[in-house]
């Protein structure tokens, strides 16, 4: 038996298993002995059958049998493979078996490997970012201002005309079927700037008792579920009678030590302030680190070329796949799962997330390269470090973290990997040139200025 493995391209290896003929008949004779023994054969006694009889009548399993024999002898091919210095990504994959009887035996398994390739240094490569933003006392005013948004009350009001804002019980009479609903007097998306639908300008400056007939399309009506219109064409006008309940004014809080206590479980309003600032800065912190990583990632993509293992493309397709529906679904049905399973790269439809999807796989191979490049570990000092870290963000003791990380092996390698990849930013950081925006424009104008000279 001659195993080799065959290089196909950057990623794709061949392991190929030949066997000159003259051992297939060894093992087509094995194969035989072992059936006669143990076949009943019509007409005789059992082992007694010839083995000529038995090879024509069950040529199949005979055949089947012989091949299942000579994988068995190949041995583990997967930890040959591994031990070869070879780290397969994915699973080996059984492409093709070219076996008749009284030929060679040859049989090609398929597997993937990440990509070699010479990895090219940034070192020196400017990356141009936004400034950090300084957090104001405006921006935490505007907070404030959305959270007393969100803590609206609506009171009841006899006599004061409804306006945009506030909620108003309507009565629609189709055709003597009266159907109620409430109506909330601002945009659906609850984006204060967008403007009013048609149905909702219908409803503002009336009081309640008013009667009103309007013309509004059913599509208007359709999004509060009455039934007169769920079977009517959305464009369809539909010309119905109005009677208002009640009208509800939209009430705000007021920004005070009481509205810091009673909602968000703080002593004043300015102990409030200084959290949301807090947060504020720590969100601009992590979408500025995020913008120089990923402008890092960019400029590694510009400046490597490989090619991308089918199988990372996969996982990374079905990974966000499963993501998504985790999010609409919280627990994804089965019948969701089994259509996820079965997802791939190549089935997805051009412009389905496919160039995020290659950026996506692109960047785990790179800082994957450059970690095994720069010999990138994790320390005991990394380690507790990153505990007190998570300790801090989920408010839980860190020996619990790190309890819990020690029992869950997974958990300990993501977390690992993290740290490892958190190092490696930090090294790449180093090597660029990080210049803002406002910076650059800066540069510019010098640059001008000294020409002009």
């Amino acid at each position: 038996m001659k195993k080799e493995i065959k290089e196909v391209s950057q990623v794709k290896r061949i392991f190929e298993i030949s066997v000159p003929n003259e051992e297939v008949e060894k093992i087509k004779n094995e194969v035989l002995d072992d059936l006669k023994k143990n076949l009943i054969v019509p007409g005789f006694r059992k082992g007694k059958a010839p083995k000529g009889l038995i090879f024509q009548k069950y040529k199949k399993l005979v055949k089947d049998e012989v091949v299942k024999k000579i994988f068995s002898e190949a041995g583990d091919i997967e930890k040959e493979i591994k031990e070869k210095g070879i780290e397969i990504v994915g699973e080996l994959q059984l492409k093709n078996v070219d076996f008749e009887f009284g030929k060679d035996f040859k049989a090609e398994l398929e597997f993937e490997i990440m990509p070699e390739f010479e990895f090219k240094d940034i070192e020196g490569a400017e990356i141009t970012v936004k400034p950090k933003k300084e957090i104001t006392d405006k921006d935490v005013d505007e907070v404030i201002e959305k959270l007393r948004e969100q803590h609206a009350i609506f009171k009841p009001s006899e006599n004061e005309p409804s306006s945009k804002g506030d909620i108003i019980d309507v009565t629609f009479h189709f055709d003597e079927n009266d159907e109620n609903t409430a109506v909330q007097l601002f945009p659906y998306s609850q984006n204060p700037e967008e403007e009013l639908s048609s149905l909702q300008k219908e409803l503002l400056n009336l009081k309640k008792g008013d009667e009103k007939e309007i013309t509004v399309k059913a599509n208007e009506l359709k999004r509060f579920m009455l039934k007169f219109v769920e079977n009517k064409g959305d464009d369809e006008e539909i010309k119905v009678k109005i009677t208002v309940g009640n009208v509800k004014k939209r009430t705000l809080p007021e920004i005070d030590d009481k509205f810091a206590k009673e909602y968000f479980n703080k002593e004043s309003l300015n102990e409030l302030k200084e959290e949301i600032k807090k947060d504020l800065k720590n969100t601009t912190d992590m979408n500025y680190e995020n913008e120089i990583k990923n402008k890092i990632l960019a400029k590694l993509r510009e400046t490597n070329e490989f090619e991308i293992p089918s199988i990372l493309l996969d996982n990374i397709t079905k990974n966000r796949a499963y993501n998504s529906a985790k999010q609409v679904f919280g627990s994804i049905p089965q019948n969701i799962a089994n259509v996820i399973s079965g997802m791939t790269f190549s089935s997805l439809e051009e412009g389905e997330n496919k160039e995020d999807i290659k950026k996506a796989a692109m960047d785990y191979i790179l800082i994957t390269r450059f970690i095994e490049q720069n010999k990138i570990d994790v320390t005991d000092e990394d380690f507790k470090k990153k505990v007190e870290e998570i300790s801090k963000l989920y408010n839980i003791p860190a020996e619990e973290v790190e309890r819990e990380l020690i029992k869950n092996e997974n958990a300990m390698l993501s977390v690992k990997d993290e740290i490892k990849r958190d190092k490696a930013f930090e090294i790449l950081k180093e090597k660029v040139k990080i210049i803002t925006e406002e910076n650059k424009e800066e540069e510019k104008k010098e640059n001008e200025e000294k020409k002009e000279e």
